[in-house]
């Protein structure tokens, strides 16, 4: 896979051989979170302070998006990384799953303590919605309308976006 196609195009090395390299240095590893799509839907039900953060660019959104989800596209990540507060727990999604993973390796290495991505991505939750949702009586299942996801979603913390004193962690 190119990693241009995922915002990230000054790559200055690669490991030849990843699995040897950290089983010989396991202290460089860490067990990353990664929920299913009915992971989130319980997140979102349990956890109040959680961030949901759409990665994809604007006409990735322009198809739907998570509701309540933040948008900062990966490749404006690393600049704007300061609009998501480190204190809340976040849930990084992109269209399938991969630029999400990248996203959350970030915010890792910013210091974000609680992180996780969704797998499978909106295209994912755009299909288990499907399946939670009976199909109307008279008519094919709908999609998940865009809505308000067309254009950027205020950044976390800005104004109208609720906040929380106490941090939560995400476990499955």
């Amino acid at each position: 896979m190119r990693l241009s196609r995922v915002g990230l195009d000054a790559v200055i090395g690669a490991i030849d051989e990843p699995a040897k390299a950290l089983a010989e240095r396991p202290d460089l590893a860490a067990t990353a979170s990664r929920l299913t799509t009915r992971q989130l839907a319980e997140a979102r039900a349990k956890v109040p302070a959680l961030v949901l953060l759409d990665v994809r660019s604007l006409a990735g959104r322009a198809h739907g998006c998570v509701a309540d989800s933040a948008h900062i596209p990966l490749v404006q990540l690393r600049e704007r990384a300061d609009e998501v507060d480190p204190g809340r727990p976040v849930v990084a999604y992109c269209a399938g799953g991969y630029r999400s993973s990248i996203a959350a390796s970030l915010l890792r290495a910013r210091g974000f303590a609680d992180v996780s991505d969704l797998i499978g991505g909106y295209q994912g939750w755009a299909a288990d919605e499907h399946l939670r949702r009976a199909p109307p009586a008279s008519g094919p299942l709908r999609r998940p309308s865009p809505g308000d996801c067309r254009g950027p979603s205020p950044a976390p913390g800005a104004a109208g976006d609720r906040t929380w004193a106490a941090p939560y962690r995400i476990r499955f």
